[in-house]
């Protein structure tokens, strides 16, 4: 994406909630990348952010 154009990530979001009841966007710091995360399971943001607190800083996902 650009700094004001999100339409390629809403376009993957858009196509992605049809599948995953549960979708995440994050921007990465000092990038312009956008993280896409989604669950099979329902979840609520909450428990997205206790999950993600477990991954260490050095996994893949940390």
């Amino acid at each position: 994406h650009t700094t004001h154009d999100y339409r390629l990530v809403q376009a993957f979001v858009n196509t992605m909630s049809q599948v995953f009841p549960s979708v995440y966007v994050f921007d990465v710091p000092g990038t312009f990348n956008t993280e896409i995360m989604a669950s099979v399971q329902p979840t609520s943001i909450t428990t997205f952010r206790a999950n993600l607190a477990h991954f260490t800083p050095s996994s893949i996902m940390g």
